[in-house]
């Protein structure tokens, strides 16, 4: 089964450039082979006017409550920073909160 993912915002924290609050998203989750993507948008208001929207793929733990364990990897984003510095070889792990 597929499921679709909406983003409603949240924060994502990179180690040594801070914790960046995303605006909006979408996703989906393959729930069989528990394979995840997902788009997400950091808004410019917050960050000297850039916006970033990064694309992420990974998979996912099994879900406690309401809450989904996940490990994504990217292999290019740009920080909503001055300068639009970029990161290679990105992985975020954390935890979704599923309403």
């Amino acid at each position: 089964m597929v499921v679709s993912l909406w983003v409603k915002g949240g924060n994502v924290n990179v180690q040594n450039y801070g914790t960046f609050a995303v605006s909006s998203g979408y996703g989906a989750l393959v729930q069989k082979c528990h394979y995840i993507w997902m788009s997400i948008k950091m808004t410019g208001q917050y960050y000297g006017g850039h916006t970033a929207v990064w694309h992420l793929c990974g998979k996912t733990g099994a879900l406690s409550g309401n809450n989904l364990p996940v490990s994504f990897f990217a292999d290019k984003v740009i920080l909503p920073l001055r300068g639009s510095p970029k990161l290679y070889d990105l992985t975020l792990t954390g935890t979704l909160t599923l309403n």
